[in-house]
């Protein structure tokens, strides 16, 4: 069988199922930035068709952070319906973001992935909460509640922008 991620795409929308990981040390969040985009994201990427989300963000850390962590690393704390318009088309992302307790020795590096949608170049950097609240973090969603630092329980949002000027 080949390895598929849950995404498609098809003229006026498209469905992603993703699982990301929010990492802390010393007080500071990872983040990722790709090449060339005014924006940051969390660490984490598409689950595969028949992969459980704990399988997919073990592999993900993995293939991205190289390292290795295990299931009693990690605890789910939201649950994240993003829906938004972008280039006439509806996207429709499903989200489970997990707080990690990984062990990263680096405050910065990068990584060149190359998947279906091209050749990326992954940076990966710390910031501070204070440094948080003034970049542009998507989802904004997710910003606030890590912001909050409300870990403890499991949240559900849903995120339904489209139609919305900005």
């Amino acid at each position: 069988m080949d390895i598929v991620d849950v995404k498609f795409k098809e003229k006026e929308y498209s469905f992603h199922y993703r699982v990301v990981g929010v990492i802390v040390k010393d007080e500071k969040y990872l983040v990722q930035n790709i090449y060339g985009k005014d924006y940051y994201v969390l660490p984490g990427g598409h689950v595969r068709i028949g992969e459980s989300s704990d399988d997919a963000l073990i592999r993900e850390i993995r293939e991205e952070l190289e390292i290795d962590i295990l299931k009693n690393e990690f605890r789910l704390f939201c649950y994240h319906e993003n829906i938004y318009e972008k280039d006439n088309r509806v996207e429709h992302w499903i989200e489970q973001y997990y707080i990690v307790n990984a062990k990263l020795e680096k405050d910065s590096w990068s990584f060149v992935e190359n998947d279906i949608d091209g050749v990326k170049t992954l940076n990966y950097t710390f910031v501070t909460k204070e440094e948080l609240k003034k970049i542009d973090l998507k989802p904004l969603k997710i910003k606030e509640l890590i912001i909050s630092e409300k870990f403890k329980g499991i949240s559900h949002i849903v995120s339904d922008n489209r139609n919305v000027k900005k």
